[in-house]
This record gives structure tokens, sequence and C-alpha cells, in this order.
């Protein structure tokens, strides 16, 4: 989820980085569209729709955009509400030789040092069969563990679609269809879950949550398909959440400005419309270590959405959902207690431990550097194969093979549910 507000010269971006699948990108506050004036879109066909492939890599929505001439691999995030793209600073965002007119400061969710970025308008952004005019690129300058953290994705696209756009979401073909909206009818019989603020940037909703006590709550929660993880909760006094009795307090994501810390738990349930939705896990926001916003209760993410097919409406102030094949998936966590970062040379560092989880009962320390697990290179296993590992099931074993400063270390992790 991107959030941001320029003042003073400086872009305050609640965007966080997924270490582990269950990261947390916060929701609410205010946001100042940086859009020139005129932009606009161009479908060529005379249909007014168009349908455009995407991948899914780290519960991530991917599009392929062409900007200049050159393809960048994006992910599609509700929660931004800029009008333009942001880049990550590489080889290939430098190869474009833009001329930006402004030095920015971009600050995070996690409260650190802004650190620079650089803004150029004016620009046309181009995905199959659709043109997006006249908008803004964001340069947004990274340091290495950040980079890694990021594996593969290159920016980030929101407003300048949602905003315009109907924009329909197959999970099980892979596939976007985004429609003029003069042109979209919808008279099917899924449900439709009425936006707040879609207009402006920010769109909400309204759910219940049954948390672990029993206790049934009205929530209004952003809308935020670039969240990776299930449902956030904000944990403040005047909002009422208690955190569940079996929760592990761990990292949530890394933010271009640090790490963000939080909870995990388990709510009993989630109803959205007449869908019910049991044993989420949910992640529990300490606001004092996360930008997230006072007008709403969190946000709901990805993990969710991915088990309908969406279509998200902003000209009509609704999201319209349809169960698919994965409604029913269960709610997986992590069963290590290890949190890890891609290092420069490709392996995994230890950052963290889950005190009391399986990695701390092997010994494993905080500096590990991880270089195989079952017997392959950790260079050769991306974040979606990790994630997929660290969460198998419970009673499975993983031989994880350990560098320290003067030994190799070969240890036996043996999964178990840890909540």
């Amino acid at each position: 989820m991107v959030q941001h507000l320029k003042i003073s010269g400086i872009l305050v971006l609640a965007l966080m980085i997924s270490t582990r699948i269950h990261a947390q990108e916060c929701g609410g506050g205010s946001s100042l569209s940086l859009g020139g004036t005129g932009v606009g879109f161009g479908i060529a066909a005379e249909s007014g729709s168009v349908s455009v492939p995407f991948v899914m890599r780290s519960n991530h929505v991917i599009v392929s955009v062409e900007v200049k001439g050159k393809t960048f691999d994006v992910i599609l995030d509700t929660g931004m509400p800029m009008e333009g793209i942001i880049l990550f600073d590489n080889k290939k965002s430098q190869s474009l030789e833009i001329e930006y007119d402004e030095k920015l400061y971009v600050g995070g969710a996690a409260g650190g040092e802004p650190v620079p970025a650089e803004l150029a308008s004016g620009y046309d952004i181009n995905l199959e069969g659709l043109t997006l005019s006249n908008q803004d690129i964001l340069l947004m300058y990274q340091d290495s563990v950040k980079s890694c953290a990021f594996e593969g994705e290159e920016g980030i696209i929101g407003a300048s679609i949602f905003n315009q756009l109907v924009v329909q979401i197959d999970y099980e073909k892979q596939q976007l269809t985004l429609i003029d909206p003069e042109k979209f009818t919808y008279s099917g019989d899924a449900t439709s879950i009425p936006l707040i603020g879609a207009k402006r940037g920010t769109p909400q909703l309204k759910l219940a949550v049954t948390l672990s006590n029993g206790m049934t709550m009205d929530r209004t929660v952003v809308l935020d398909i670039g969240a990776s993880h299930a449902l956030a909760l904000n944990t403040s006094p005047n909002h009422g959440v208690v955190l569940p009795e079996e929760n592990v307090r761990t990292h949530l994501g890394t933010g271009i400005d640090g790490r963000i810390f939080g909870h995990i738990g388990r709510i009993k349930s989630l109803a959205l419309g007449p869908h019910t939705l049991e044993d989420v896990v949910v992640s529990f926001t300490d606001l004092a270590s996360a930008s997230c916003g006072a007008n709403s209760h969190g946000n709901l993410g990805h993990e969710i959405l991915r088990r309908f097919d969406v279509t998200i409406d902003y000209s009509g102030d609704r999201m319209i959902l349809q169960p698919n094949s994965d409604y029913s998936s269960p709610f997986t966590f992590d069963m290590t207690g290890l949190s890890l970062e891609r290092t420069p040379s490709g392996n995994y560092r230890v950052f963290e431990l889950v005190p009391g989880s399986p990695a701390i009962e092997v010994g494993m320390e905080i500096n590990d550097i991880v270089t195989k697990i079952n017997g392959t290179s950790a260079a050769d296993i991306d974040r979606d194969n990790l994630t997929s590992l660290l969460r198998g099931e419970a009673g499975m074993t993983l031989v994880v093979e350990i560098d320290r400063p003067h030994e190799t270390v070969e240890m036996k992790l043996h999964l178990r549910r840890i909540i």
C-alpha cells in the first residue's frame, strides 16, 4: 500500500516491503494527488475495454507497463493515490534519461529519516491496448537491502488505473479487464460492497470482525490490494481491538525508512457482506510503529481479495465480489519463527526470531546466513518458494545450512503452528 502527502517538499509514503508474507501496509491518512492537469486514458478497442495479463508474485498483482519504450514490472495497488507511477532506482529506470523537475524527500511508515526521490511530469504510460496520458513519474531511491526485498518488482501503479477505469481481476485466469466506466454495466448476482471515499483516492469499506474472545465489531477499513496480508487492525485504545491470547510480536514489514513491528494473531471470522471467512490471520498494528491514519480501523489486503473474482468500480462507489476456487483455502502463517531478508550475495540473513519458535529451539541466531534449504541453494529460492517452505505443514522438517563467521552449521527445523 502506498499513501502520500506532499508537505514542504517532503512526500510521505506509507510503503512497506514484505519480507514475510504477512507484511503490513497501513491504511488511512491524508492524500494529495500529484497528477498533473489533463491526465486521461485511451483504449484502442471500440468496445472500451482491454484485457491485460498479470502474474502473482509475493501475493501481489504484477503488471507490465511501458514507459519511453521500456517495460517495467510493477505492483498494482489501490493504496497508491498518486496519479502516475513510482519507479525504483535501477539501471533500467536510469536508462530512461528523464529530466526530473523536482527533488523530494520520501518518508515511510516507520517514521525514520526521509530518503531522496525525484519527480517528473507529463509522460505516457502504456499497457496492452491502453495509454495513460500526462502522468507523473516518481523515481524512488533505495539502498541495496530494500532493492533485494523488492526482488523483481520495479515500481508501483495505482490511482492512474483505478481512478479512471473499472478494474476486473480474474485470479484463476491471471487477467485484468480494464473498462471505460461509461461502457460498463453489471447485471450478475455477485455481491456488491459499497466503497466510501473511492473518488477521493482512499477507498474504504465496512466489514464485521469477530475476535478470538467472541466479540463482534463493525470496522471501516481501507481497500488495499497492494497489501499482501489478509487484514490489518489498528490497536490504539480508542479502536477497542483486543489482541488474541495466542499472538506473536514480530516484524510486519519493511518500509523505505525502517522496519514495522506489531503482533500477528487470528480472529474467529471476518464477514464481508454475505461472505464469512474463518480463522483469519491478522496483523495487529502498533500505531507507534507505523504511520496508520486515524480515519480507518485498518486495511483489507490481498490475501482476502484473491479469494474472489473482483470488480473495483470507483465510478459506481462499489466493489463486486464473486467467490472463486480459493475461497475456502485456509489462512496460513510461518511455522519456523524466522524473519529473513535477502542479502546482496543472494543468501538470506536472519534478522529476527520469534521467542519459543522452532528456530529458537534448534539454536538459530540473529545474523545467521542461510545458504541452503533442503539441499537447494538459497540464491535459487525466490520469495514465493521461501514462503511455501516456511509455512509448509506441521510435522515437516526443513534442513537448513547456516554460515557463521567461523563455521558452517546444518540444522533441522521441525515445523509447527505458532499461532
